[in-house]
């Protein structure tokens, strides 16, 4: 929020990070049932959206409101709908689409929700049998929205209402390794750092093709947390490991 004001989610809490004073301030939320304080205060996604607030998504509390200006923090309001349990379910993605939509990606599918009306507007549901999972990383400029995969990523084109699937998991040794991050470049490529990985990948959108630069040095193998590009274009690697980068 603003040029100097950084706000980062941890396990345990919310950190208010000052860039001009180099101040740290640090706010958790009790709650009555303790157990779930330790859920609402996992603060696993954020999103800032124009109203001023920002969005919380958590692994078991699902979706929560965080007030900069009252420093409060109260569960996602909504109106009595059917949809409404996919924001219950763990929080993957949180995107600020328009004045008025967010759109949620989280473990039990799909959602956007009308922050004016308080409710959820559109919905699909994850089919685990049939391999099918609905959720939004990034939209390119045809407009077609792409997620992360099990080892791979797939592509939803609205206008074809039909999906596509690219897969890396020739190239990552026979592991799990579930596409949480995917950054879009302006090339047309996009790159992919998975949960469980010994190197990043380049996935070619307009070839279909894959590329993997390794990890080389120790730790080769690294269980990733967080992965984002600084304005200089390095990518930063939040991991249990440590923290990464690379170029």
């Amino acid at each position: 929020t603003g040029d100097s004001i950084i706000w980062a989610g941890t396990p345990g809490g919310l950190e208010k990070i000052n860039l001009k004073t180099g101040t740290v301030r640090w706010f958790v939320f009790p709650q009555g049932d303790k157990d779930y304080q330790v859920n609402v205060n996992a603060f696993r996604r954020l999103c800032y959206h124009s109203d001023g607030k920002l969005y919380v998504g958590s692994w078991m509390a699902g979706v929560s409101v965080f007030d900069p200006e009252k420093q409060t923090l109260e569960p996602l309001p909504m109106k009595q709908g059917a949809d409404n349990a996919i924001l219950k379910s763990p929080i993957a993605k949180i995107i600020s689409r328009n004045g008025d939509q967010l759109w949620i990606t989280a473990l039990e599918g799909f959602a956007v929700y009308h922050t004016g009306r308080q409710e959820v507007i559109y919905a699909k549901n994850n089919h685990l049998l049939k391999r099918e999972f609905f959720g939004i990383e990034s939209i390119d400029k045809a407009g077609r929205l792409w997620q992360g995969t099990l080892n791979g990523i797939q592509c939803f084109d609205p206008l074809m209402q039909q999906f596509t699937r690219y897969s890396y998991e020739d190239l990552h040794n026979g592991r799990w390794g579930y596409t949480y991050h995917a950054i879009p470049e302006s090339g047309g490529s996009i790159i992919i750092c998975p949960l469980v990985t010994d190197g990043i990948y380049r996935f070619d959108v307009t070839k279909g093709s894959w590329k993997k630069y390794p990890f080389t040095g120790q730790p080769g193998l690294l269980t990733v947390r967080g992965f984002t590009r600084r304005h200089d274009g390095v990518f930063v690697i939040a991991a249990e490991e440590g923290l990464f980068y690379w170029n």
